[in-house]
């Protein structure tokens, strides 16, 4: 059963390119200074309730034991700090969520 760390934002639709460009530096990181997340996941809201342009990011890890062992580095802040500052006033969430039973699973 996984553990997923989410954040989620909006942003400027002008400001989508600069902030794609970020977090693929935070994908380059997290590969290479991070083994204890087992992957991350960006969705990109293409139309809906939230301000434009929106974003979901989700880092998975084994269990809730490994998200606790896990630390921060300068460099974590380093390539977030500038995601965070584009993001609009009050939309930026951080939560923790846990994969439900097995059988309410699918993927193809």
């Amino acid at each position: 059963m996984s553990i997923h760390v989410v954040y989620q934002w909006s942003i400027r639709p002008e400001d989508a390119s600069t902030c794609e460009d970020q977090l693929a530096a935070v994908v380059e990181h997290i590969r290479d200074d991070h083994p204890d997340i087992l992957g991350v996941r960006t969705i990109r809201q293409w139309t809906g309730p939230l301000p434009r342009r929106a974003y979901i990011w989700l880092e998975e890890y084994e269990s809730l034991t490994a998200l606790e062992a896990g630390s921060d580095t300068p460099r974590c802040l380093e390539v977030w700090r500038p995601i965070e500052a584009m993001a609009q006033p009050g939309t930026w969430t951080a939560s923790v969520w846990v994969d439900g039973a097995e059988r309410l699973q699918l993927r193809r």
